[in-house]
Parts: C-alpha cells; structure tokens; sequence
C-alpha cells in the first residue's frame, strides 16, 4: 500500500473529466487534464498566489466561511507566535470571492491569546470560536473556550466563555440536521504536556455556551483537532492527526458514521499527522488539505485525496507559496469547480527574511517572530490530481 508519507518519492493519477496519466505532484507538472475529445484542459489545479492580509506582524491559523453573500476570513493577529497578551482575531470580508479583503473586526480579551479561531453558521448568525491561552503562565495550559456572534458579519458581541470547558483546546465546529458538533482535547499548542490528553465531541441544539458529550470516535489518546463534515451522501467524517510526545507513533486517523447517527468506525495512516486538517468534498471525492513535514525542519500547506476503500491518503500537490512558518488552511467552494484556500505563510516581504538569503525552517521562522501573511489560491477541482 502506497505511503503518503512518501509525498516525494510518489507519482499519482491526474483525474479530471477525461483519461488519467501520470504525474508528480511536487514537480508541478499535473493539471493538464485530457479530455476525451483529446484537447488538453490548460488550466493550472492552483492559480497563483494573492494576498489576503499583510502588515508585518505575525498573522496565523486562518478560518475562510460564505455568509450574508460575503466570504469571511478569521485569522490570529499578534506581534509573535508565543503567548501575546495583546493578540487579536481580524475578522475580514470579500465581496469578490476572495480577491479582494478589508477588515471589519478586531476581537480580543485582555490578557488573553486567541489560538485557531474557527468561523461556523449556527442558528442564522455567524459564529467565532477561538482558544484562549492564559498569558501571564501558559505552560499551566490554563485555556478557556470563547464565542462571539455577529447577525450582520459588522457587529461582533464580546467574546463569552463556554461553561465547563477550562484547559481545552477546540476545533471546527460543524452542524449535523439541527445540532452543532465541534471536538475538544487537552490543550497543547504552546506546551505539549508530558502525556497525551484525551479527545472528545461536544454538541448542542440551543445555546452553544452550554454543550454536552456526545459520541465520540474511538480515536488514540492523543488525537487533537478534528475536522468534522457532512458528505454529500449524509455520511458523518472526521479527519484527527494523533501524535504522542517524544515517539515515532503519531498517525492521521479518519472516522466514518452513516447518516443520522454517530456510530463511529476508524482507520488510521501511520506516520502522517496531517496538522490543522481542513475537509473538503468535490464530486463524491474526499479531500484533505493541511500542514506537512517535508523533513529537516521544513513544512508546506498541502493537499491530499482521502482513499476510502483502500484506507490511505494520496498526495496531490504542496502549495508552492507556503514557506517557512505555514500552514492553518480553510478551504471554501466557489462554484461548481473552483475552491478557495486560504493559508498562512511566513513573509517573504519581511526584510529579515529577505536577508537570510534560504527560506527559515519553521522552528526558526517562529523562534525569530518573523512575520506571516495570510495568503489565497484557487484551486481548479478538474485539473486536481487524484490517485482514483
């Protein structure tokens, strides 16, 4: 079975509405699809790159959702990628699907640093959650879970904590029919704790202050941001990198349930923990986008095609423009082939980067608090390479 931990020393099937040949992924030549009338479909899987936000400070883990016949981005805004006591979440809006933004909100909370915030839709008013480290000690992973809604995308309320859910981290929330599910675990983005923490769903049919337990997949104990969505069919899917600190045995599980009910079964890639896991659908085919290790220190925004039947992951293409300090993806469909992914780079328009003359790992990129944009591409669903 092939290994998508493998990404570069693998090939894959370029599937687009005609025949398949092969490709490989990293050295950009997919995306020419034959049609069967045998002329070539030239446009490229992933345009090029355009800016979303930049201003030289430190801009991460973004969140991209359509509401209002706007799109809406979420992003963390802070001088540094350790705990920043003054960090914000921007909220920004595009009425051009994407290519042009201007921001709307700055949310904080004194004292507090918001990590990952997630856009969701939950009773006809757009929602933000974020995690919330405690600044003055983060190593005692001292986090609380807070919301903020907004009924016109303007006009944001202060942020509110969500009861019983102290030292946790949490992840996309989805709506299952009438019920928002979202996952949480022991928080460990700043300090992993020396043992892994446990995994659980939460959901809620009112008032998303007041979640209860509910069924949670039979995941490893240390499974953390799980990324759930509906498909098309009314199946229920969750994608959970686990790791365990200081071994070899971190794996990326996915989990299924049939549709109106949470009866979970898994399967796991060993060796691939896909971090900040962003699900995607494009006609029937699963796709996961999220951050990689390339190795020696090097990570890339990449993308890869969920193997349901044979249990794997397919690579299909590293975001070229990713670099240094990256990841964070949110992917959003435009139309019936063009999705959005929006993603955090570290930026190459700071001058000490432009100085270093290679591009920084990301150890260094965040040890030196370099800057980081937040950055789009489209990305054409027919020209997206697919091993079936």
């Amino acid at each position: 079975m092939r290994r998508a931990a493998l990404f570069l020393l693998l090939a894959c099937a370029c599937a687009g509405s005609g025949r398949r040949y092969p490709c490989d992924p990293t050295a950009g030549d997919c995306g020419q699809v034959v049609n069967p009338d045998g002329g070539p479909d030239q446009t490229a899987f992933v345009s090029a790159p355009f800016m979303v936000f930049h201003d030289g400070a430190h801009n991460t883990a973004t969140d991209a959702i359509p509401f209002a016949g706007a799109l809406f981005a979420a992003f963390r805004n802070a001088s540094a990628w350790s705990g920043d006591a003054n960090a914000q979440v921007f909220i920004l809006r595009s009425d051009d699907k994407g290519r042009t933004w201007s921001k709307t909100a700055a949310l904080g909370v004194p004292g507090r640093d918001p990590r990952q915030p997630k856009l969701f839709l939950f009773g006809g008013k757009l929602w933000l959650i974020a995690t919330f480290w405690d600044t003055s000690d983060p190593t005692a992973h001292k986090t609380t879970l807070r919301v903020s809604e907004t009924e016109d995308g303007s006009t944001w309320t202060p942020f509110a904590p969500l009861a019983n859910r102290d030292g946790l981290a949490a992840w996309r929330p989805r709506t299952f029919g009438n019920q928002l599910f979202f996952s949480v675990w022991g928080a460990d983005e700043l300090f992993p704790p020396s043992a892994p923490t446990a995994f659980a769903l939460v959901s809620t049919t009112d008032a998303i202050v007041s979640g209860v337990a509910a069924p949670a997949p039979p995941v490893g104990p240390g499974a953390r941001e799980g990324e759930l969505i509906v498909r098309a069919t009314g199946e229920h899917w969750l994608a959970a990198p686990e790791r365990t600190v200081g071994s070899s045995l971190a794996k990326q599980t996915f989990c299924r349930a049939p549709a109106g009910a949470l009866d979970w079964s898994c399967w796991s890639v060993t060796g691939l923990p896909i971090e900040s896991p962003a699900m995607f659908e494009w006609k029937g085919v699963l796709y996961v986008a999220g951050k990689r290790d390339t190795g020696n220190g090097f990570k890339r925004t990449s993308l890869w095609q969920v193997l349901e039947d044979d249990h794997d992951l397919s690579p299909v293409k590293d975001i070229d423009a990713s670099f240094g300090d990256t990841g964070g993806p949110a992917v959003v469909q435009l139309d019936q082939d063009r999705a959005l992914l929006t993603f955090h780079t570290t930026s190459k328009l700071d001058p000490r980067v432009a100085a270093l003359g290679h591009e920084p790992t990301e150890v260094e990129a965040q040890s030196k608090d370099y800057a980081s944009d937040i950055l789009a591409v489209e990305l054409y669903m027919p020209s997206a390479a697919a091993g079936h």
